[in-house]
């Protein structure tokens, strides 16, 4: 992995200034897809409604910039989102499961991998509403 943000006298105080995240689950997941958005391949994310809802939190708004940490907790880059969409899973898109970089690129992986990891959280449904971000 290359250096952090936090190493740049510009960058800690702009990182002030914005909410920090990582990918995942797992450490492994943590940095895997960062290193996807990194080397320009993932340039999308989704998370579940439901978890927006749970927590309290606002849904992320076009615009917007946060920061993605590795699995070290160290800012890695900055992302911007572009694009907020609510979609039901069920509705996903070839397109979009491409830009999240994930696996062989295709739809029947993006389902597969989803329903697993959104099934540690809750019982989903096929029409469960997704927040879905480009940046």
């Amino acid at each position: 992995m290359h250096n952090s943000l936090e190493d740049d006298a510009y960058w800690r105080g702009r990182l002030s200034e914005l909410r920090g995240w990582s990918f995942g689950d797992t450490p492994e997941m943590a940095d895997e897809l960062l290193d996807l958005v990194l080397r320009g391949i993932k340039s999308a994310t989704c998370s579940l409604h439901k978890a927006f809802e749970d927590a309290g939190d606002s849904l992320p708004l076009k615009g917007e910039e946060s920061y993605v940490k590795d699995s070290r907790g160290h800012p890695r880059c900055v992302i911007r989102i572009t694009k907020v969409e609510l979609v039901p899973m069920n509705e996903m898109t070839e397109d979009f499961a491409r830009k999240e970089g994930e696996g062989d690129l295709s739809l029947d992986y993006w389902h597969r991998e989803h329903r697993r990891y959104f099934e540690l959280y809750c019982k989903i449904t096929e029409s469960e509403l997704l927040v879905c971000e480009e940046f």
